[in-house]
């Protein structure tokens, strides 16, 4: 979505992310148990079957033990993390925190198990493999954005750099290598990234035409029932067999700033005020509305509202609205017999 369309729903489309985001953060819990489950049983059976001669005796039942620990902690994590009821309450920057802790402990065991199983004689799996999958995972169920995505596992990826530059100091990897899974390790979160941002991309479009359609059957019937009650502002017609007062109220849209005033004085006079706001729609009519009270106020107060007090106040309160212009035209007619006794027309200027 675009910054502008963005604005128009902002506060919508920031709870409908912290609604979807809630409602996902124990999918993604229960997919790491599921793929921590399942990485378990195939470790430790490889393990308990092979007869390498480095996994002989004691080693075998403690690099199962290794094993059966490690991965039941990761286990637990997810497992803590999916009965946390707090997170039914959690706003989104909260559950983002908790996805990050989350990984970050998870991270945190596998690199511990990488470090430790080559000194019980077995070979760990690089570490960039959970971590891709671990990503991959997360932004194929969670709702973040790219850049969400990358700040929950980059302080991953900087620790897996952090230890594998001790080996290099040890003598344990070389340079070439290390420069070169610096170089190419960014690439794995690449799948992940995309995902994250092509949902996000469609679901804004899909959100966008949502509300669009439903704020505008909501404008129209708004619009409708403002119609209504700005037409009860226009007097009514009459016909006293001297002078028949008919007219007819057709806005450019659904409101305007046209109206006309009618208000019949003791002494059997009529003042009729002309009243034409620049523009249409909805802040034409409210600016009638203003004046419209402003009129009914002036006839209440005084017995006799000369037209050039009807125009000068009219003028008045539109002034204090500071918005576009108005055209006023204020007449005193004399129905008995049928005479104009006064007029009054003009703007601010």
């Amino acid at each position: 979505m675009t910054s502008t369309k963005q604005n128009l729903f902002k506060s919508e489309y920031e709870l409908e992310l912290e609604t979807w985001l809630r409602r996902r953060f124990r999918a993604v819990c229960w997919a790491y148990m599921g793929m921590g489950a399942v990485a378990l049983s195939y470790r430790v059976l490889t393990t308990f079957l092979t007869d390498a001669p480095e996994l002989a005796g004691w080693r075998r039942w403690v690099a199962i033990a290794l094993l059966l620990a490690t991965g039941g902690t990761q286990l637990a994590v997810a497992i803590g993390f999916l009965t946390a009821r707090h997170w039914a309450q959690a706003t989104r920057e909260q559950l983002l925190k908790g996805v990050s802790q989350m990984v970050g402990l998870l991270g945190v065991i596998a690199i511990l198990r990488y470090v430790l199983m080559p000194a019980v004689g077995q070979e760990e799996v690089d570490f960039l493999l959970p971590l891709f999958f671990w990503h991959l995972t997360a932004c194929a169920v969670l709702p973040w954005t790219p850049r969400e995505s990358l700040r929950a596992f980059l302080p991953l990826w900087v620790g897996w750099v952090a230890v594998k530059l001790v080996f290099v100091l040890t003598g344990q990897y070389d340079w070439g290598s290390w420069i070169l899974m610096l170089a190419l390790s960014w690439g794995l979160l690449i799948p992940g990234y995309a995902i994250c941002a092509m949902r996000l991309q469609q679901h804004g479009r899909n959100f966008r035409t949502r509300m669009v359609g439903k704020y505008f059957m909501t404008m129209r019937q708004e619009y409708a029932k403002a119609r209504s009650i700005h037409e009860n502002m226009f007097p009514a017609a009459f016909d006293n067999g001297t002078v028949r007062f008919e007219y007819t109220y057709t806005p450019m849209q659904e409101l305007g700033g046209d109206y006309i005033h009618a208000h019949t004085t003791p002494d059997g006079c009529v003042h009729l005020t002309l009243i034409d706001v620049t523009g249409h729609g909805l802040p034409a009519a409210l600016t009638v509305n203003r004046l419209f009270g402003e009129l009914e106020r002036i006839h209440a107060e005084a017995e006799v509202a000369e037209p050039a007090l009807l125009h000068e106040q009219s003028l008045g309160a539109f002034d204090e609205l500071a918005v576009g212009e108005l055209q006023v035209g204020v007449g005193e007619l004399q129905l008995e017999p049928l005479e104009l006794v006064e007029a009054c027309a003009g703007d601010l200027d």
